[in-house]
């Protein structure tokens, strides 16, 4: 196609040459050149401005504006820190055109550079320029386009013990502003230190063939993963079975996807992750980068690339080749074999010997004060509490939205049961938009669970604060698993704003499936 473009012009002109030999038989006699434009047709291409005050002029070489970052290792917050970066970088000034003396350029501070730099980045910490060698002035010989400087970090870092980022702001100033103009923005040198005991790097992250022995299990309850306002609970809810043909199990991402794991709250030194695909190895990443934070995922530092994996089954460990001390763990970049990506689960380990926190859901905090049992029978008549008019299902196992699962609570028998993977036994949390008093029992139902599907096993707690704190109500056992229908009876009314039931299993230790949780009170 590019070819016919040029092809045809051509064409063209030649056909116009031969015309042009013979006398016309038209006489043009008039011509009108006035013509309204339709302004709802006109579009302009502006280009952007022009950055350049005036020619000739000078700038900071290639990466303008410039940017030079030393690093350094934290210590702690009364020693000096260790520099890991080179203590000595070459910035070079570029002319646009040589003159026929030499033209001198001022290397200096600017405070008003700072201070805008400082708005864009809240979390940036004033670097005083004693601490640096930087010459006053930089001389582009006469006949010459170009000059070298160096900006060196003096060995005394005593004042940067404390981990942050510490910035300046140099400008490039002509001292004959007559014949040499700057351009815009590319006239700065950016210069910064960051002290922290993560250092950047391409290559600390490795992939190894199991769990080394002493690695510690973070608690899936403690990990949120997410990318934006977009949260991803599947991945983290426990349930490692990839081998299970079901979509509710894990989460899907396209090429170039990425995903944040936020482990803990404080700084916990981590050792390894574990990726669990989905069916078959080809649903797992191909490559991927990481990157981790220790403050929140406020700010990430790179520590390595996997690329072009090599897999042959479900679950592939990798190891921090130097245990990092992070509170997140940002995968990014993804690439998939071609068949895109499914995670059934990433599990996240913290070294041996770190101080792991319990799981904050596991148990309810508080000791029974109601007793609830198992009925195989109507306990007797009661007011039925109709969720679609005050209860909101705020965690269905791998959804968390009420919309998904919308007969689950519609107060009667109608549609068939939710499955529910067994996912590490799964949980359901409903929460009332006000407190319910002198709840008599439950009434739980699946006219349609298939044989064995139906829950047996399972634990019921109350709240009365929202979900903060729980109070367990029962240990329970489904006396006729195979049945349709069976009651949660409370021995004393219950006043909650949330009942939780969890650790639900059925009968044949598969999926739990139920179709309708119906509440009634006295």
């Amino acid at each position: 196609m590019k070819l016919n473009y040029l092809i045809l012009p051509a064409a063209a002109a030649a056909l116009l040459g031969l015309v042009s030999c013979e006398k016309p038989d038209i006489e043009i006699r008039e011509s009108n050149y006035a013509y309204t434009l339709d302004e709802s047709k006109i579009f302009v291409d502006i280009p952007e401005e022009y950055v350049y005050e005036n020619n000739p002029f000078v700038l900071v070489e290639e990466n303008a504006p410039s940017s030079i970052i030393f690093r350094a290792l934290y210590v702690d917050d009364e020693t000096a820190p260790e520099l890991k970066s080179e203590s000595a970088v070459p910035v070079t000034i570029r002319l646009t055109e040589a003159f026929d003396k030499d033209m001198s350029f001022t290397v200096a501070y600017n405070g008003a550079k700072y201070d805008a730099y400082k708005a864009d980045n809240k979390d940036a910490l004033p670097m005083s320029t004693d601490v640096l060698e930087v010459p006053e002035t930089v001389t582009v010989p006469a006949g010459e386009t170009s000059a070298t400087f160096t900006i060196k970090l003096k060995e005394d870092l005593s004042a940067f013990a404390a981990q942050g980022k510490y910035f300046t702001v140099f400008d490039l100033k002509p001292n004959d502003p007559n014949a040499v103009r700057t351009a815009k923005g590319f006239n700065q040198i950016l210069v910064g230190l960051v002290v922290s005991d993560i250092l950047e790097s391409d290559t600390n992250v490795s992939i190894i063939e199991s769990v080394p022995a002493g690695w510690q299990l973070i608690p899936f309850g403690n990990i949120t993963a997410y990318d934006g306002d977009t949260k991803f609970t599947v991945m983290v809810d426990g349930f490692e079975d990839g081998t299970v043909w079901d979509d509710n199990i894990y989460e899907y991402f396209r090429d170039g996807g990425a995903f944040t794991l936020h482990v803990s709250d404080e700084p916990i030194l981590i050792a390894g992750f574990t990726e669990i695909a989905f069916y078959h190895w080809m649903y797992g990443m191909m490559g991927f980068e990481v990157y981790v934070s220790n403050d929140g995922g406020k700010s990430f530092t790179k520590q390595g690339v996997i690329a072009d994996k090599e897999a042959s089954t479900l679950d592939v460990n990798y190891q921090f080749n130097e245990p990092v001390n992070i509170t997140d763990i940002r995968i990014q970049n993804m690439v998939s074999y071609g068949y895109g990506i499914g995670i059934v689960e990433m599990k996240v380990y913290a070294s041996d010997g770190q101080d792991v926190p319990d799981d904050p859901g596991t148990e309810p905090e508080e000791e029974a004060t109601g007793y609830a049992e198992y009925a195989s029978s109507n306990p007797g008549a009661g007011t039925s509490v109709k969720a679609n008019a005050n209860a909101t299902l705020i965690n269905y196992p791998n959804s968390g939205d009420v919309t998904d699962a919308p007969l689950f609570l519609d107060g009667g028998g109608n549609g068939t049961g939710y499955s529910m993977p067994k996912a590490n036994k799964p949980e359901i949390i409903l929460l009332f938009s006000e407190m319910v008093e002198k709840i008599k029992f439950i009434y739980v139902r699946n006219d349609n669970a298939p044989a064995g599907k139906f829950v047996t096993n399972f634990k019921i707690a109350t709240s009365e604060d929202g979900g903060d704190t729980w109070t367990l109500q029962g240990d329970l056992v489904n006396e006729l698993p195979n049945a349709n229908q069976f009651w949660i009876y409370f021995n004393t009314d219950v006043n909650c704003n949330a009942i939780k039931i969890y650790d639900m299993e059925s009968n044949d230790g598969s999926d739990v499936e139920i179709q309708e949780f119906d509440i009634h009170k006295n």
